[in-house]
């Protein structure tokens, strides 16, 4: 799947990323035109603050995820010890 953030998402399956909506904060697809909660129009501003929004969560899932396999394999070697 593409969205307008570029690059490919390789989340779970069937789900597309989603971002707040910048009028009612209900999450909205990536390549929306117009919020289906509050018919809000999105701007080219807006919906490069959605493809952001999905790049910093997608990001910190990523760091969490390498700092969470460090922490497990680290233990994991001192249990062995």
């Amino acid at each position: 799947m593409e969205f307008d953030g570029g690059g490919f998402y390789g989340g779970r399956l069937g789900h597309e990323p989603k971002g707040p909506c910048p009028k009612c904060k209900l999450f909205i697809s990536s390549g929306e035109d117009k919020c289906p909660h509050c018919n809000h129009n999105l701007t080219m501003y807006d919906k490069e603050q959605v493809a952001l929004y999905i790049k910093t969560q997608r990001a910190k899932g990523i760091k969490l995820g390498v700092i969470f396999t460090v922490l497990v394999i680290g233990l994991m070697t001192l249990a062995l010890m």
